[in-house]
């Protein structure tokens, strides 16, 4: 088909490297090749596309670095690459003269955004973010810089809240933890089940931790304890979780078949399990620390409260659900965990009456996280009257006729489009109320939160541009 103008493969189940025979469409205007299981490296052959003007390979696993030579596509002007594995410098990006628009958000990229790219930075810095070792060198020409590690101090400080807020989605389930960035599980699969005293992980991690000493503790809950574990050097810090085991042999056996079931998850909006270790009565669970938090940190604990505008409330929102949608649909057998972090409290009726752990348990609890995304108030927060949660505060304060503003967190409306930004809050508030309706029944599916998030989103990116 050498005619062929525009190709559009997206969100589908397409796995492999992109071919290299997508060169041949010398017409091609518009590619989109997002929302697959994509790998390898992006083609060095796709530049000889002189007529490309939009590319979009989000939301896959493509790895290596961005070709060299992206001059010689004159045409470009649209240009997503944001949730791969992408790694390297953005200095061939700065080429392309003639780009519009740009999104290279979650990725690895590393060093210096180039002065070439700094517009882009100021007009939607959201799209840069994710990238933990990029770093800003733009002085007072550059709005957004404040929320990116400047160049000079690289090597000396760690995420800003609000850099994190958008890579650990905030939502912490004991197992695991969804995430806006674009992170999979990853599971490296043992010979044995039970890990002998010998081993040097764990071996490191007991020495780490001074064989789980309290005072390395940094969470605790019903279902174990959480301790940080420095390892030795800057990338070597986890979070370990202990779980113990009920004395049964069965019961063990049980804890260990649902925790191998999690350590095979593999999704771009859920945070990388690094490994398990099974001994005789518990397991610990290793996971990358995330230095600063969760989505409660930076709706709740940063002061100042860092900025948080609708288009990133949106990100976060979408980003946690995509995560919660894999675990109902794509995992088999399916995985339900409604004891979402800080939102349990809320839930709690519901939960003794029934004795099971639902998806639609899961949804209420999705949608007590959208509600706090949305006012930056507490499931139980104290500016409440006594007996009120933020699902009672909110249906007793707001409905049709009632000012949006009265609920919603004034940080919302922080950018040009306020009555388009007020339609759309109204919007999903309503989703967040229907997630926590009373009746199980009437709680809509993740797949559908999903999609209706994804109209919202993709409405709001092209009001914005």
């Amino acid at each position: 088909m050498p005619g062929l103008m525009r190709l559009d493969l997206s969100d589908n189940h397409f796995s492999g490297s992109i071919p290299v025979f997508i060169s041949e469409f010398k017409a091609l205007i518009d590619l989109r090749l997002g929302g697959n299981s994509l790998g390898g490296r992006i083609p060095s052959s796709i530049i000889d596309l002189g007529m490309l003007c939009t590319l979009n390979i989000s939301n896959n696993g493509v790895t290596g670095e961005i070709p060299s030579g992206l001059r010689k596509m004159v045409m470009l002007q649209q240009l997503d690459v944001s949730h791969n594995h992408l790694a390297g410098n953005l200095a061939s990006v700065a080429e392309l003269r003639g780009l519009t628009d740009l999104n290279i958000s979650y990725n690895l990229f590393t060093g210096s955004i180039p002065a070439a790219l700094v517009k882009f930075l100021n007009a939607s810095f959201y799209s840069f973010l994710g990238n933990p070792s990029l770093c800003v060198d733009c002085g007072l020409n550059c709005d957004a810089g404040r929320n990116f590690r400047r160049c000079a101090h690289l090597n000396h400080i760690g995420l800003t809240k609000f850099e994190t807020a958008m890579v650990v989605l905030g939502s912490s389930v004991p197992f695991f933890a969804v995430v806006g960035l674009g992170r999979m599980f990853q599971y490296r699969q043992r010979q044995k089940s039970d890990i002998e005293d010998g081993d040097i992980l764990f071996n490191r991690v007991m020495e780490a931790t001074e064989d789980l000493n309290d005072k390395y503790i940094i969470g605790q809950g019903a279902h174990g304890t959480v301790y940080k574990a420095f390892l030795g050097n800057n990338d070597d810090v986890y979070a370990v979780k202990k779980l113990m085991f009920e004395y049964s042999e069965e019961a063990r056996a049980g804890m260990v078949r649902e925790i191998k079931t999690v350590g095979k998850v593999r999704h771009r909006n859920l945070v990388k399990l690094e490994d398990i270790l099974i001994k005789t009565n518990y397991g610990l669970i290793l996971y990358r620390y995330m230095q600063n938090g969760s989505l409660h940190d930076i709706l709740h604990e940063a002061y100042p409260p860092p900025l948080l505008d609708w288009s990133m409330r949106c990100n976060i929102a979408l980003g946690t659900a995509y995560g919660l949608e894999y675990l109902h649909f794509d995992c088999h057998p399916a995985i339900t965990y409604m004891n979402m972090k800080n939102t349990s409290f809320v839930i709690t009726a519901e939960y003794a009456f029934t004795c099971t752990k639902s998806m639609e348990s899961d949804v209420y609890s999705y949608g007590v996280v959208l509600l706090e995304l949305l006012t930056r108030k507490k499931a139980v927060d104290p500016s409440f009257a006594d007996g009120l949660h933020i699902v009672r505060w909110v249906r007793s304060v707001w409905n049709e006729k009632v000012e949006i503003g009265l609920v919603v967190d004034e940080g919302v409306y922080n950018n040009r489009y306020d009555s388009f930004v007020r339609e759309q809050v109204i919007e999903v508030l309503r989703l967040a109320l229907r997630c926590t309706d009373s009746e199980a029944s009437k709680r809509p599916s993740m797949r559908v939160v999903v999609k209706e998030l994804e109209q919202v989103y993709a409405a709001l990116r092209i009001k914005l541009n």
